[in-house]
């Protein structure tokens, strides 16, 4: 039995290992750590059949480098997941000093309970301290389920260890290879292992789906949502119930001349700078989302008109005080903004959009650089109009 596990478990955890070190394209840091993890735990398995010629004292120093190397590996990678990739000396010198003292109970002592115990305690101290430095951060159902599985690891060698120093069998570094216990070591690990790799597979697929989920909800040269990413946004806030607030559309005015007289890049640098300046002056909550070209939708949930007109007019008046590296410092980018209110009626948000559109256009035509507002109230400030409901 020991024979099958001494080459079943290296060989899928060394499996394990080259999946996601190919995987690191797409996986990050933590992909990368965690495939060096698990071919360093591969190499601690397979050291007593490689180095058979060599004394077993050997072996079981150079198995517990790799073995110490590995579950450093481990907590650091989880550490990189969930963005807190400290104390990485402090782990380091626990992982030296936890070898130098195994290897003295080897060559010294020549004990194998204090050998055991030794590295194990060390590998469970490799784990338990990015558990607990990660305890309060952990946000994501994956980073609980990698957590939880990190904690099952702790308790089945805490287990394995009571066992070892609770009956009288005799362990000895001679018997050790053939002994009742490294069957039970390698069985514990394999399950441990499988597990432990099928889920990090299975964190990292579903990292990579969510990523790829958001880049196609998203405008790749502004960041904000595009149309997909806004009806989706729109869905998680209501649940597919009915919205209530104000919606602002705002479409640059003259952008295809700055394109013309000045090049892409400098079209570029306006949306992005628009798309800053429209996230800084909008308020918290608000789902921003750029429509295509020039234009660009805010949705202010639960906004009355006069706010969402209020904020409409800070970011007019942000983008014409704007100054801008490619082009002329006389020459000035403004905007026009048409603002609407969502009606409590099944298609409330879509009526709204297009009132926004129309009172868009008819700031357009009456001079630019204005907000035309939705009111009861009508106005003829060059700057801003309110105008009845169409």
């Amino acid at each position: 039995m020991s024979d099958a596990f001494a080459f079943l478990l290296p060989f899928f955890m060394g499996v394990f290992g080259i999946i996601f070190l190919s995987a690191s394209r797409w996986s990050g840091t933590s992909g990368v750590t965690w495939g060096l993890a698990f071919l360093c735990g591969a190499a601690g398995f397979v050291t007593p059949a490689a180095l058979e010629r060599l004394p077993f004292q050997v072996q079981a120093i150079v198995s517990n480098a790799f073995f110490l190397t590995s579950f450093w590996l481990h907590g650091d990678a989880f550490l990189v997941r969930i963005g807190r990739p400290r104390g990485r000396f402090v782990r380091a010198a626990i992982a030296l000093l936890g070898f130098a003292l195994c290897t003295a109970a080897i060559l010294l002592h020549h004990d194998a309970r204090m050998e055991l115990f030794l590295s194990d305690s060390t590998i469970c101290l490799l784990l338990v301290l990015p558990l607990l430095t990660g305890l309060l951060h952990i946000r994501r159902w994956t980073d609980r389920l990698l957590a939880a599985i990190l904690c099952l690891i702790i308790v089945e060698t805490l287990l394995r260890l009571s066992f070892l120093f609770t009956t009288s069998y005799i362990l000895t570094l001679d018997t050790f290879l053939a002994s009742p216990y490294l069957v039970y070591m390698e069985l514990g690990a394999s399950v441990l292992a499988f597990l432990y790799g099928m889920s990090i597979l299975g964190v990292l697929i579903a990292d990579t789906v969510a990523r790829y989920q958001r880049i196609a909800q998203q405008d790749p040269l502004t960041s904000l949502l595009n149309r997909r990413g806004f009806e989706q946004a729109l869905t998680d806030l209501t649940g597919g119930r009915h919205v209530a607030g104000a919606v602002v559309l705002g479409d640059i005015d003259h952008f295809k001349e700055v394109n013309d007289n000045f090049g892409h890049a400098a079209g570029d640098e306006v949306l992005k700078g628009f798309s800053l300046l429209m996230q800084a002056t909008m308020p918290a909550g608000t789902i921003i989302a750029r429509f295509g070209g020039e234009e660009f939708l805010a949705l202010l949930p639960d906004a009355t008109s006069e706010i969402a007109t209020t904020h409409a007019n800070a970011l007019r008046t942000a983008l014409a005080a704007q100054r801008w590296n490619r082009q002329p410092a006389d020459r000035r980018i403004t905007a026009s903004f048409g603002v609407a209110v969502i009606e409590p009626e099944a298609d409330g948000l879509l009526q709204a959009m297009r009132r926004a559109d129309s009172y868009l256009y008819d700031a357009k035509h009456a001079g630019r650089n204005q907000v035309i507002a939705e009111g009861l109230i009508q106005q003829t400030s060059p700057v801003l109009r309110l105008v009845a409901r169409q």
